[in-house]
C-alpha cells in the first residue's frame, strides 16, 4: 500500500518537451489531487528501493500527438541501460 500526501500545490506539465520554453505547443499543465509514495521510499536513501509513485492529476488528460501512454520495460530488456538515468513522470 501506498502513502497518501498531500499535492503540496504541484504542477505537472504533460506532452512539454522543452521547460524553458514558453511558445512551446501540444502540451498541458496539471495541478494534481493528491500523491501515492510507496512506503519503502525514503528521501536520504541513496539505493532507490521504492522511489515510485502515483499523481492523482486534477483533470483528465486525453492523449494526443505529444501526450502518450507510457511503455512499460520488460523483464527480458538488460536493467543496466536504464538503472542511474533520469526518468520522467508519465501515465494518464
Amino acid at each position: 500500500s501506498h502513502k497518501r500526501r498531500k499535492p503540496e500545490n504541484s504542477l505537472f506539465y504533460l506532452g512539454k518537451h522543452n521547460l524553458n520554453s514558453l511558445s512551446e505547443t501540444g502540451y498541458i499543465s496539471s495541478r494534481t489531487r493528491e500523491f501515492f509514495v510507496h512506503p519503502d521510499w525514503s528521501s536520504t536513501s541513496m539505493n532507490y528501493q521504492g522511489d515510485i509513485g502515483i499523481a492523482h492529476l486534477a483533470q483528465g488528460v486525453e492523449f494526443s500527438e505529444y501526450i502518450q501512454p507510457l511503455c512499460i520495460w520488460e523483464r527480458t530488456h538488460n536493467h543496466v541501460d536504464i538503472v542511474g538515468k533520469t526518468g520522467v513522470i508519465a501515465g494518464n
